[in-house]
């Protein structure tokens, strides 16, 4: 657990309890605030679902999620706007598995206040089926983002129980759960991280090395790999990045 010194240096001032309510405009918006005029609803809203701190650019975390969306970008101009880490009301206890990645999922920001209220659900349709879809690769999640008036858009990065998982070389669509004996599904993709290159963060894999070509295959069906969760309870929300391309 982050002693009070290490979470005072992780978070904006404007977004500390002690501090209160911030002023309206500029750098002293709180967290709830700067979401809620970009996404369609209230920062009270918000604040029933969640408690939303906004990172501070010179924590080890936010610099390891720079690095994470540039190294994986696929030469798109990733430029990052904020982040905010998100620790839901009454959400599970961390997982006790110890296969866990932090994967991208790109979404409108419209989406973004139902998201943070109920967690991820499995949609309908997709390449693997009816699941919860995430990517080892900004590149990847970037065209399933909707951008603002302002031209930023949100991505969420979860904390994903991967477990036991079925590597598919070829798509699936029929999935409605992953094979007996597994718990999730992989599609391989072409462009991969550089696994070497990794970072932990409380136990789960940080994949922020370099994109390069996988070598495992002579063809794939996909350019990014894709990681398909049919059970939202191996989800756990843990930041939200707002962003400009």
């Amino acid at each position: 657990m982050a002693s009070p010194k290490q979470r005072f240096e992780e978070y904006e001032p404007a977004d500390e309890a002690f501090h209160g309510v911030a002023p309206s405009v500029g750098q002293g918006q709180r967290s709830y605030d700067l979401i809620a005029a970009q996404c369609g609803t209230t920062a009270q809203t918000l604040e029933g679902y969640a408690k939303i701190r906004r990172l501070k650019p010179n924590c080890k975390i936010y610099q390891h999620i720079n690095n994470y969306a540039t190294k994986s970008s696929g030469g798109v101009n990733v430029g990052i706007k904020n982040i905010y880490k998100i620790s839901r009301r009454n959400e599970r206890r961390p997982f006790s598995e110890s296969y866990r990645m932090l994967l991208w999922h790109g979404t409108k920001p419209g989406n973004v206040p139902g998201i943070i209220q109920t967690g991820f659900r499995p949609g309908s349709g997709g390449l693997f089926g009816g699941g919860i879809y995430f990517a080892d690769r900004i590149g990847k999640s970037l065209g399933y983002t909707g951008k603002t008036g302002s031209n930023v858009g949100y991505l969420f990065i979860a904390e994903v129980n991967l477990g036991k998982v079925f590597k598919a070389h070829h798509t699936h669509s029929n999935y409605t759960s992953a094979p007996p004996g597994f718990h999730t599904v992989k599609g391989n993709g072409s462009q991969i991280p550089t696994w070497r290159q990794n970072v932990s963060y409380n136990g789960a894999i940080l994949p922020c090395g370099e994109t390069r070509q996988n070598s495992r295959f002579p063809s794939f069906d996909l350019s990014y790999s894709e990681y398909i969760v049919y059970d939202p309870d191996r989800v756990i929300l843990r930041f939200l990045v707002e962003c400009t391309w």
